[in-house]
Parts: C-alpha cells; sequence; structure tokens
C-alpha cells in the first residue's frame, strides 16, 4: 500500500509541473547523466550515492546507449538499442548488450524495458519494475549535450 501511495505522489509530483503534452522523442534527444537514484523495497525507500556511478544515456534519431561504470572494474554496463515512446512510457529494446545486462534481462525474461517517462525541461525520470525482486528503480537524469 506504502509503495503505491509513494509511486502516486512520483507520478502526480511529475505530472503537476509538466504541460499536458506526453514525451515525445525530440524532447529526449540528447545525452542524459545520471543524477539520483532512489531504490523503493516493500515500505523502505532509499537514495543511493550516485557520485561513484558513472551512468549515462544518449538519445538520437531512434536509438539509444547506455553504459554505467560498475562498482567493481570487472563488472561492465552497457546497451545499445531502438526505443520509442507511448504515451508516458519509454519502451526500450536492446540489440546488444553487456553480459552482466543480458543475464539480467535473461533473469526476468525481458525483451524490451518498459519504463515511466517524465521529461520537464533538462531532466528526465524514469521509474522500473524489477518483477523477481519486487523492486523500483527511480533514476532522474540531467541532460549534458545534445
Amino acid at each position: 500500500m506504502y509503495k503505491l501511495l509513494f509511486l502516486f505522489l512520483i507520478f502526480f509530483s511529475a505530472c503537476a509541473n509538466q504541460e499536458n503534452a506526453p514525451p515525445s522523442t525530440e524532447g529526449i534527444q540528447g545525452i542524459w547523466e545520471l543524477e539520483e537514484l532512489k531504490v523503493v523495497s516493500g515500505r523502505d525507500t532509499s537514495a543511493m550515492d550516485v557520485s561513484t556511478i558513472n551512468q549515462h544515456k544518449i538519445y538520437h534519431g531512434d536509438y539509444y546507449m547506455w553504459n554505467r561504470k560498475g562498482s567493481k572494474e570487472s563488472e561492465e554496463w552497457h546497451g545499445y538499442g531502438s526505443f520509442r515512446i507511448e504515451g508516458d512510457t519509454l519502451i526500450e529494446t536492446p540489440h546488444v548488450s553487456s553480459v552482466m545486462m543480458k543475464n539480467l534481462m535473461d533473469s526476468v525474461r525481458m525483451t524490451e524495458f518498459r519504463t515511466y517517462l517524465s521529461i520537464q525541461g533538462e531532466t528526465f525520470r524514469q521509474i522500473l519494475y524489477n518483477p523477481i525482486s519486487g523492486v523500483y528503480n527511480i533514476q532522474t537524469y540531467r541532460r549534458i549535450g545534445d
């Protein structure tokens, strides 16, 4: 119940501050850097320290590229693929992924990522849900280039 209330409040606050138009592929074009990461598990919400995470997303045309420097040198997290936006949902279809990412996708039997998307000026937020763990990741990115 608390999880649903929390997500509703995030959704409402995001919607209250933006125009009525849904996010568009034009609005997400550019280079983005992870600025904030929150993890919601049950009734607990944790803000993660992103100062040690080097994560970026690049959207160009109908394609995206994503990278993250893991906490261990041996971890590689990256992917490339196509994307589309349907209403307030960002749908990313990976074409190439790192072994770590491929293993994660295989474990939850996913072929694409569907996330709630909110774009406000030079920031965008996406909410990802892991059906195996029941954990929500709320990621906020800041635009750093076109």
